[in-house]
């Protein structure tokens, strides 16, 4: 089909069409001549025989009665116009051909010229507007040209209602069809179902591929950074390396091909595309440029005929929307690489790894081993020498991981812990060790590292990718707790040992919440005149026999590891609180109660003012709470420590530095801390034994007196350690030669009974 100057305005196509093969015949306009005097047959056969309107010859189709009109009509419906006489073998003959046409066949956009040699019998003016009548006249008007004006006239009518209606069934199916595209987030589902729209939009057979790039693991090729790949500027298909994702027809063999790889009129015609970065039209062939998301694709289309401009015109519509359908598809496909990709090092993050160690298993591959990598003070490192060094230092990793274990699957699965899978030959200890032998070169910077290593034979674990990394974690675990060997290898009973782990941390959660642990409390006794000083809170976890679920040397740090032990200190804080006051009340205090702190406990922001509250809320006297902290905590993070410190002390309480002698403490850095007490570590209480000094508590002893501060002595179970600690000149003691830790009722008895034995 041809296009007119008088096109309808609604079309809603581009008209400025490219290049295109325009050489091939049009088909003949079919005519019906209707008239029941073969003279007039005559006639117009002699005027219209070698007629050519609008480009196309006339093929005209004669009939003498409204009978065989309708025979004719039954047997096909592609007239273009109808010439037809009013008056036949009966006076309405015409006017029921008319309404044949239009109600039962409708035949709407048919043109029909009434013919009339008896004007007498000329229709009702609402005839014409009800049936959509041409034109009308009588027939000794029509000589050579009139005939041939009207004629040109009802088809270019006809032309520009088929067009308008083909462009609106165009724009009606291209509406269906993209909307079908917009649910399809994958790129290569995206482009085969673009594909299968060129045929639901031209209702034709068409050969087409879509060709764009590739998207992998570290492979992405970011157009929003070249400007030479903008859409305006066009550039080499070379520079983009386009690959077929979809084919069908005659382009199936093509599919997964670069394009460099297709026939040579079809490399050339996608290649002036890019290059021209427009849509192209050749002959039978198209080629629609899509640019969106900053990148590129082209879709090749060839016809079965030259390709038409209302055809051309619709690709170009359709482009439009496939352009956006493009972009959200490359967007959804770009989250999907990137979900799959650390985009630190861009290698594989942990979801995708657990798939590739899935894959491994699945293609039975034997004696493989999987380790993690852990970098030994990288926090450090990343602190010292600032982020970006940092950066770049897992980068190198990432590099050498990749470069030195070749056959193997590298990812980063942490922070600082990468993963690597491959044959037992290359994923054991040496062999990673040796990667790390040399220093990282990052920027001007040389910087060593030392790794601790978790590694897992798959043949030792449940055969699955998560569970395989579970396992090796649970030996990089056991490795980072090892003072000796900086590598373990996952056995199946470390697994037990964690299940269980995990399951007392469930009961003790549980239990807590019942409000089932209970704390217990041990007198703390002054050495020189036997009276109580103080007494410790313990926590205790008792079962329903009397005895109890788990002893705190277990319970405590499954505690700690989990956090639950800052709920836990600060229900064992308000309990002793509480049980200091109700002593107090009966005459029978101890003066002092000392809590346990754990590490989480007191690096939680808020732990000072929470002491602080409890102070307020109970009304206990501040000096009669004595936090103990271990001497661990106390050499941690000086600064810190100190604030805290002091902010404690102004609140009033006391504070003692617990297990003393078993961490690293300066002498300087003890006299910075506002401390009331030092502890006496029970492990140098019991060298005191068959007239054997101590020699550890002599000098602990001897430090806390310099630095004027309490001495009290753990774990003190002989009268022998008494004597030679009073003679040290040790403030007090706690331990079995005085009382075990007690529950409250055995404490008030405890209590009445002591106070009752020193009166005497």
């Amino acid at each position: 089909m041809a296009m007119t100057a008088e096109s309808d305005d609604d079309l809603l196509f581009i008209t400025d069409l490219p290049e295109a093969n325009s050489s091939a015949a049009l088909p003949s306009w079919q005519i019906l001549v209707v008239d029941d005097d073969p003279e007039v047959h005559q006639v117009t056969r002699l005027v219209l025989k070698r007629a050519v309107i609008l480009g196309r010859s006339l093929e005209l189709v004669d009939a003498y009665s409204l009978e065989e009109s309708k025979n004719i009509l039954r047997k096909g419906h592609n007239f273009a116009v109808i010439l037809l006489d009013v008056v036949m073998e009966t006076p309405d003959a015409g006017l029921q051909l008319i309404s044949f046409i239009r109600d039962e066949l409708h035949m709407d956009t048919t043109r029909i010229i009434l013919r009339t040699g008896q004007p007498g019998y000329a229709p009702e003016l609402d005839v014409f507007a009800r049936y959509d009548i041409n034109d009308y006249h009588a027939k000794t008007e029509l000589t050579h040209a009139r005939l041939i004006t009207a004629m040109t006239s009802a088809l270019r009518a006809y032309q520009q209602i088929q067009e308008n209606m083909e462009s609106r069934d165009l724009v009606a199916r291209i509406a269906h069809v993209s909307a079908l595209l917009s649910e399809h987030h994958a790129l290569v589902d995206m482009a085969t179902r673009t594909l299968l729209c060129l045929v639901d939009i031209f209702q034709t057979t068409v050969s087409g591929l879509f060709a764009t790039q590739t998207m992998s693991v570290g492979a992405e090729h970011d157009l929003s950074t070249s400007e030479e790949l903008s859409p305006e500027s066009g550039t080499e298909a070379k520079e983009l390396d386009l690959h077929v994702i979809a084919a069908t027809g005659r382009f199936g063999p093509s599919l997964q091909q670069n394009i460099d790889q297709l026939a040579q009129s079809d490399r050339e015609l996608l290649q002036r595309s890019l290059r021209e970065a427009r849509s192209l039209i050749d002959g039978n062939k198209a080629v629609v440029y899509i640019y969106g998301d900053f990148s590129i694709a082209v879709v090749l289309v060839e016809f079965m005929d030259p390709i038409e401009p209302i055809q051309w015109q619709a690709l170009e519509l359709f482009s439009a929307n496939l352009g956006s359908a493009y972009a959200s598809a490359r967007i959804f496909e770009k989250l999907r690489v990137t979900s799959d990709e650390d985009l630190l090092t861009h290698l594989s993050n942990r979801r995708r790894f657990i798939r590739l160690i899935d894959e491994m298993i699945v293609s039975g591959v034997e004696h493989y081993c999987l380790a993690l990598i852990d970098i030994n003070h990288f926090a450090d490192l990343n602190d010292g020498l600032g982020q970006d060094v940092g950066d770049g230092l897992l980068k190198a990793v990432a590099k050498r991981l990749k470069e030195g274990m070749p056959d193997c699957k590298v990812a980063r699965v942490g922070g600082d812990v990468f993963a690597v899978a491959g044959p037992d030959t290359d994923v054991n200890y040496v062999e990673l060790a040796e990667l790390f032998k040399m220093p990282f070169k990052v920027e001007d910077n040389l910087i060593p590292l030392t790794v601790t290593l978790g590694l897992c034979r798959f043949e030792d674990t449940e055969n699955s990718g998560i569970d395989l990394l579970k396992s090796t974690n649970i030996a990089l675990n056991r490795a980072k707790k090892s003072m000796v060997v900086h590598f373990e290898y996952f056995k199946p009973d470390m697994a037990e040992n964690t299940r269980w782990r995990l399951q007392v941390i469930r009961e003790l959660r549980r239990d807590f919440d019942l409000r089932k642990l209970d704390v217990w409390f041990q007198p703390q006794i002054n050495l020189s005149n036997g009276e109580v000083h103080g007494m410790e809170a313990l926590v205790r976890w008792p079962d329903t026999k009397g005895g109890f679920v788990h002893p705190p040397g277990v319970f405590i740090p499954l505690a700690e590891y989990s956090g639950l032990i800052v709920d836990i200190g600060r229900w064992v804080l308000e309990k002793s609180a509480d049980t200091l006051i109700m002593l107090q009340n009966e005459g029978i205090s101890p003066g002092r109660v000392a809590v346990n702190v754990s590490m989480p406990q007191f690096r939680s922001a808020h732990f000072v003012d929470e002491v602080e509250a409890l102070i307020q809320r109970t009304g206990v006297d501040p000096n009669s709470i004595e936090l103990e902290i271990t001497e661990s905590i106390a050499m941690d993070e000086p600064k810190v420590v100190q604030q805290s410190f002091h902010r404690l002390k102004d609140i009033g309480t006391r504070i003692a530095i617990d297990d003393f002698g078993t961490g690293y403490s300066s002498m300087g850095h003890l006299r910075a801390l506002p401390i009331d007490a030092i502890k006496v570590d029970q492990m140098f209480v019991k060298e005191i034994a068959q007239g054997k000094g101590g020699m550890f508590v002599e000098t602990i002893i001897a430090l806390s007196k310099r630095l004027g501060v309490e001495t009290i002595a753990e774990g003190v179970e002989t009268e022998e350690q008494v004597f030679f600690l009073r003679n040290l000149g040790c403030n007090d003691a706690q331990g079995w030669f005085y009382a075990k830790a007690m529950p409250i009722d055995e404490l008030r008895q405890w209590l009445i009974n002591h106070k009752k034995k020193l009166a005497h």
